[in-house]
């Protein structure tokens, strides 16, 4: 474009900024430059199409209009992932499950996400940290990494262990004791 009246040469032509693109001719001023959309950019200048804008990449986004470079492109947070490309908000990214969590930022997939071990569960979506994950109580157990709740011993069974992973843990009551109730963690129950 160019705001010179009279002009005699391209020399006074300007050309649209990075982070835009125009195909008009004969322009006066900037107005027919238009942005790349949210979730991409552009480092060219003088773009004559959107094929020019280039799009964030998996794991990351971008709500900035007319972004000249790639630094406006946001990683998604630890625990989440995002397997989008040119994505605008960061509500493409998707938390990691219950019983998982991860630690890193930018993920573009969920094999990201971490399982919590056998004998731990997990009941929050989008966990950073392996924290997250509490260790079952005695009389209960999981016996699956990536758990969103533990199993409890059946009546008649009880369990002194925390954090069992494994059902073989929950034994008989002694002779001449019982349990009616589910998740007994000692034999007097």
């Amino acid at each position: 474009y160019s705001s010179a009246l009279g002009a005699v040469n391209a020399s006074t032509c300007l050309y649209c900024r990075s982070g835009t693109f125009s195909s008009f001719r004969g322009a006066v001023n900037d107005s027919v430059c238009t942005s790349c959309v949210a979730g991409s950019y552009s480092t060219a200048s003088g773009a004559v199409d959107a094929t020019k804008c280039s799009f964030c990449g998996t794991g990351t986004f971008s709500t900035a209009l007319g972004a000249a470079n790639a630094s406006t492109c946001s990683y998604c947070a630890a625990g989440t992932f995002s397997t989008a490309t040119g994505a605008g908000s960061d509500s493409v990214c998707s938390a990691c499950v219950a019983g998982s969590y991860s630690t890193a930022s930018g993920a573009s997939n969920a094999s990201t996400c971490s399982y919590c071990a056998a004998g731990t569960f997990s009941t929050g979506t989008g966990a950073e940290s392996d924290s997250v994950c509490s260790t079952c109580v005695a009389g209960s157990y999981s016996t699956a990494s990536g758990a969103n709740q533990c199993e409890l011993c059946s009546a008649g069974l009880f369990s002194t262990v925390k954090g069992a992973a494994s059902i073989s843990t929950c034994t008989p009551c002694f002779a001449g004791t019982f349990s009616i109730v589910a998740g007994a963690s000692n034999a007097s129950t």
